[in-house]
């Protein structure tokens, strides 16, 4: 693993996924783009497009094939391109191949299985009366107990949880290379790239029980963005979460009545839950464990307060 610092080349910020890391900066007339991530994503045709000052960099090592500068322009590109990408998906609707739900006005879902195979598309639009920052905090922080098995910085880390399933099925394992991109400067946004990486079972970080479960693959392109909107007519702030999630837990065969059970019940539920603990967690009232771990953490948290301080609320987000 290596570690970036500074600026990046030419503009944005890279990063983890439980959490936040390298930040970029856009010169005046430079192209937007982010910091490569600790592991290359592999060439791109569109090297020239590019200059790439390698001053902007303290640190760049063992990052693959660079150009003369000292910089994978490649991979930056092609990083780009990758959030570029994500960024699209998230932004869409799903069309009518998919199944679609609608609680209240607060959470749109839809969901399509591939054909012919185990595979999954999950995709939701959540909103919440909370500011982005205590999304992130949630996130960081879940089940008061992270278990980062790496963590290259603040803003990518591997990350592994044991994911529960309804009975008949074993619970599951997920490790996940998770990477954070800070876009405020461009789209008013966080951005978590997340994917599933090989799992280990005889690793000794991991808990005991992973031989047990079984192995839910997240694919390329799933990922969080978080999005300020404008506060509502009471003052407090508000976010919107578009969330997509490609992915393969390996069953042959999902019964439709379980499929209808997750979108129609467990989602809202879910939803409700999380409200929950919001507004529980963050009500400024002594003794709340979300707010002591966010006060435990200034290397992250001062690092969001000073760039969400920048963050425009969208108005077409919350129209």
């Amino acid at each position: 693993d290596t570690s970036l610092k500074g600026t990046a080349c030419p503009s944005s910020g890279c990063a983890d996924a439980a959490t936040f890391a390298k930040q970029g900066r856009s010169g005046p007339g430079t192209a937007s783009t982010t910091l490569m991530p600790l592991r290359s994503r592999g060439p791109s045709s569109a090297a020239s497009a590019i200059s790439c000052d390698s001053s902007d960099y303290q640190s760049v090592t063992s990052l693959g094939p660079a150009s003369a500068a000292g910089v994978d322009c490649d991979a930056v590109l092609a990083q780009e391109r990758e959030v570029a990408e994500a960024l699209e998906m998230l932004a869409a609707d799903g069309d009518s191949a998919w199944r679609h739900l609608q609680y209240k006005d607060v959470l749109s879902l839809w969901y399509r299985q591939v054909p012919h195979s185990s595979r999954h598309h999950l995709k939701m639009k959540v909103e919440v009366a909370h500011p982005i920052k205590h999304l992130v905090a949630m996130m960081h922080e879940m089940c008061m107990e992270p278990m980062v098995v790496e963590r290259a910085s603040i803003f990518e880390a591997r990350v592994y949880t044991g994911q529960w399933i309804p009975s008949p099925f074993k619970d599951a394992n997920i490790l996940l290379n998770v990477r954070a991109f800070d876009l405020a400067d461009e789209h008013s946004s966080l951005l978590v790239l997340f994917e599933s990486e090989d799992l280990d079972v005889s690793d000794p970080r991991l808990p005991t029980a992973v031989s047990q479960r079984r192995t839910i693959d997240v694919l390329p392109g799933s990922g969080i963005r978080l999005q300020a909107l404008p506060a509502g007519p009471d003052g407090i702030p508000r976010s919107l979460a578009d969330i997509h999630l490609d992915f393969d837990p390996h069953f042959p065969y999902v019964p439709s009545v379980l499929v209808s059970f997750l979108l129609r019940v467990l989602c809202p539920y879910l939803y409700n839950v999380i409200i929950k603990v919001l507004d529980s967690q963050f009500s400024g009232d002594q003794g709340c464990m979300y707010e002591e771990r966010v006060a435990s953490r200034p290397d992250l948290y001062k690092y969001l307060d000073r760039r969400l301080q920048g963050f425009q609320p969208s108005p077409a987000a919350g129209a």
